[in-house]
């Protein structure tokens, strides 16, 4: 091979690869080295996997499913949804959630059908192994951090 084309090669098309697979690939967002922030919004209806679990657990007993505030997850459902999740073999190391007004710095409304969001989203951290379970059961990575 002609050796100004091999330069070219080496010059041009590797670095415009390795930028493509940079974007390709979008950064993970960590807490610490193997921790990282995975999102998603809630639905209405008590239709999440941890609010079916409880009800399993409780039949026919919605209204004693702890849920005070529609725009955040309270602290009973905090520890529904980590139980939950340990039953399935994942920690859930933090969680926090923030209104769709606080998010936007403007009020959404959100439709009354159960498979419309609650009005937040919800963030949670887990380890690094367990993301990929948690990517597949619907969660998606977080551009958010928190302290």
């Amino acid at each position: 091979m002609n050796k100004n084309i091999k330069k070219k090669i080496q010059y041009t098309l590797i670095p415009m690869a390795l930028i493509f697979l940079i974007w390709l690939f979008p950064k993970v967002t960590t807490y610490n080295n193997n921790d990282i922030w995975l999102e998603m919004n809630p639905i209405k209806c008590l239709g999440n996997p941890w609010e079916f679990e409880w009800l399993k657990a409780h039949p026919s007993n919605y209204a004693n499913y702890p849920k005070e505030q529609l725009d955040k997850i309270d602290e009973d459902e905090i520890v529904i949804l980590k139980d939950h999740y340990k039953n399935n073999n994942l920690k859930i190391k933090n969680v926090k959630s923030i209104s769709f007004t606080d998010l936007n710095n403007q009020s959404l409304q959100t439709c009354e059908i159960c498979s419309c969001p609650q009005g937040y989203t919800l963030y949670v951290l887990v380890d690094f192994n367990d993301a990929k379970k948690m990517l597949e059961l619907g969660w998606n990575k977080s551009n958010k951090t928190f302290e």
